[in-house]
């Protein structure tokens, strides 16, 4: 019993029917309560991370970060934690441990007995912030990959169909930008001789390239007198 006498059954109830109701200030208290009186792990690991979402979502996180730890020292070889603490470090823009704690949640089992869980808190959301953690770390080809492994498995999710377009949009203008470079260096490598073509190649560039500082500054230099910015 807690200290107010009420069997921690009770207490976990009271919780969950108030974060259940949107009251999820005053459930935190009570959940808190519950967790000093039970015993019994798989409860509590599942409380910890009911905490921890609700101290990310009024960005508590070094408290949000607590409760993930409690919980993977509980559940060690459950993913739920592990995509929590990806989540945390999501938010504070974090990429490297996203993409860590996200990659040890991909190896751990799915509890499907003891405790409920949401199927997508094993494959889209954390999907979602993996791929973007690499993206933002300048792995766009494998950003690209985890993308498609999402779409296989939600063809319909607008968000990675988005998300696709956007990579692969990137991935073109990198690919044409290297092109552009590997050009423009042999061209200015043998400047006299290719003098005009040097210019006709700067006036040809597509605007995703065009914008480049390099080449701003080369037109700079080639156009008589006409300064571009």
């Amino acid at each position: 019993p807690s200290s107010t006498g009420t069997d921690p059954r009770t207490t976990l109830y009271f919780a969950k029917a108030l974060h259940a109701t949107g009251h999820f200030s005053q459930s935190i208290p009570v959940f808190e309560e519950y967790l000093e009186t039970s015993e019994w792990d798989d409860e509590r690991y599942q409380v910890f991370l009911i905490l921890g979402v609700l101290y990310v979502n009024s960005k508590q996180y070094h408290k949000a970060l607590e409760c993930s730890t409690q919980a993977i020292r509980l559940r060690p070889t459950f993913g739920q934690a592990y995509y929590l603490m990806a989540q945390i470090y999501f938010h504070i823009e974090r990429y490297e441990e996203v993409i860590h704690f996200c990659e040890i949640g991909a190896r751990c089992k799915m509890p499907s007995e003891i405790i409920p869980t949401d199927p997508t808190e094993y494959s889209l959301k954390p999907i979602l912030i993996y791929e973007y953690a690499l993206f933002s770390l300048g792995r766009a080809t494998e950003s690209l990959r985890a993308i498609d492994i999402g779409l296989k498995i939600f063809p319909s999710c607008n968000q990675l169909v988005d998300r696709k377009k956007s990579v692969m949009a990137y991935l073109s203008r990198m690919e044409m930008e290297d092109a552009a470079h590997k050009l423009c260096h042999w061209l200015e490598t043998y400047e006299e001789e290719n003098k005009d073509k040097l210019r006709h190649f700067l006036m040809g560039l597509p605007q995703p390239v065009e914008d480049h500082p390099k080449y701003i500054r080369l037109k700079n230099e080639n156009d008589s007198g006409v300064k571009y910015h």
